[in-house]
């Protein structure tokens, strides 16, 4: 006897909207598309058929004999992971590259460090930057301001007046 199944899938008023940064947008649609890809393909994956198992290898009492092959209802096939591949490098290496540079020296935004990884050959959306720009603040690494609308990073405290040697601190009177 052929196994019954049902299944539906509805997606009701689906939307999404995005403003922003181009490759943030792209990654975005790539993984909007790879999970309704995903949604769509439980269909296909619930219907493969199972593959015979061994009675040995069931728990049952049935009473079938050892070596006898039954059908097993079908299950999710699993989807073998492509392993990930590691970067040979990462943003925070580069940034702390930056900073042995003296890159930071002088305040510098989101955009003038993405332009400067740019010039070395390495591409990475603003927000994926700015997290690890964050992450280094957070550690103590950098520091940050803002101006108007814009993050400046550097390597000094932005409130930290350069002072010589010679000059005592002055008491506030």
């Amino acid at each position: 006897m052929a196994e019954k199944i049902k299944f539906k899938v509805s997606i009701k008023d689906l939307s999404f909207e995005y403003e922003g940064s181009r490759e943030v947008g792209q990654a975005l649609q790539a993984g909007l598309s790879r999970s309704l890809a995903g949604l769509v393909d439980t269909q296909r994956t619930v219907m493969l058929p199972a593959p015979p198992v061994p009675v040995h290898d069931l728990v049952n009492g049935n009473g079938n004999s050892p070596g006898q092959v039954i059908d097993q209802p079908p299950q999710a096939a699993e989807k073998a992971k492509k392993p990930r591949k590691p970067s040979p490098v990462s943003l925070i290496g580069l940034l702390r590259d930056l900073k042995t540079e003296n890159f930071f020296n002088e305040p510098r935004s989101v955009d003038s460090i993405r332009d400067k990884l740019k010039t070395k050959g390495h591409t990475f959306p603003d927000s994926q930057i700015s997290s690890r720009l964050l992450d280094l603040t957070k550690k103590k690494e950098l520091h940050r301001n803002v101006v108007g609308e814009v993050w400046l990073y550097k390597d000094t405290p932005f409130n930290e007046s350069p002072r010589t040697a010679d000059a005592p601190e002055q008491p506030a009177e």
